[in-house]
């Protein structure tokens, strides 16, 4: 006898019914399986088995090609051409960037943090050695840290960043020009007044930018906030073993 199917379709496809009860306060238990976490483990490989070395001043930093090269496209490039001396030797000399700001941002390629006492010395640093090498989301870590911290000390000092660095820091969303706005704004009654001496050197040294400022303060700003939320939980590392064991 023809057995009826009645989860075969007409089609031939199946059609499966299924039951799922949801648990209340549910945990999965798991045990570490592996013996060290990622970033000890590139940790461990960084500090022992380097096949390029940093050196700045008189100092040799140990590192690997292939996490430069992952984290940074200005490395990748250096060390793929081989007309270029670094590729061919493994030695990258630099001479803009002191050997603590260079470990601090070779600990964020190699661990995917960056701790905040680091940041509270070399920020401004590792914020211009980021932007050289292109290290984007240690650079949004920087600008967020640098902008957390804003005061009418450091405001000229801030304009002088954005000045620096343009157009890279003068979006809309940008943690730094949108600090500025926001402590402009908050303290606009002592600020702006005719007689301050500090806004007025501003106006002139930085004209175009204070336009802007007041430009942009005149318009409803929906992300001025946006600065506040944790850099850390926005920037997403990727463990580049593959590239090691590749």
């Amino acid at each position: 006898m023809p057995c009826k199917l009645n989860f075969l379709l007409a089609d031939g496809s199946i059609k499966i019914l299924c039951e799922i009860e949801c648990l209340q306060n549910s945990k999965n238990e798991f045990k570490e399986n592996f013996p060290a976490s990622t970033s000890q483990i590139l940790t461990t490989i960084w500090n022992n088995v380097p096949d390029c070395i940093i050196q700045i001043d008189s100092e040799k930093i140990n590192a690997h090609r292939s996490i430069l090269s992952q984290h940074s496209e200005v490395f990748r490039r250096m060390f793929e051409q081989n007309g270029m001396i670094e590729g061919q030797s493994g030695i990258v000399k630099i001479d803009d960037c002191s050997p603590e700001c260079f470990k601090a941002m070779l600990e964020y390629c190699y661990t995917g943090k960056v701790s905040e006492s680091k940041l509270e010395e070399l920020s401004e640093d590792l914020f211009a050695v980021s932007h050289k090498y292109q290290l984007t989301s240690l650079k949004e870590i920087c600008e967020h840290f640098i902008a957390s911290n804003i005061s009418i000390e450091k405001l000229h000092k801030f304009c002088f960043i954005i000045y620096l660095y343009g157009s890279s820091i003068l979006e809309e969303d940008k943690s730094i020009f949108l600090a500025c706005i926001k402590f402009i704004l908050a303290n606009r009654n002592t600020l702006l007044r005719p007689d301050n001496e500090k806004w007025k050197n501003l106006k002139i040294e930085f004209s175009d930018l204070t336009h802007r400022f007041l430009e942009s303060m005149s318009n409803p700003i929906e992300k001025t906030n946006s600065f506040k939320n944790s850099p850390f939980k926005k920037c997403s590392f990727i463990p580049p073993l593959y590239f090691i064991f590749a």
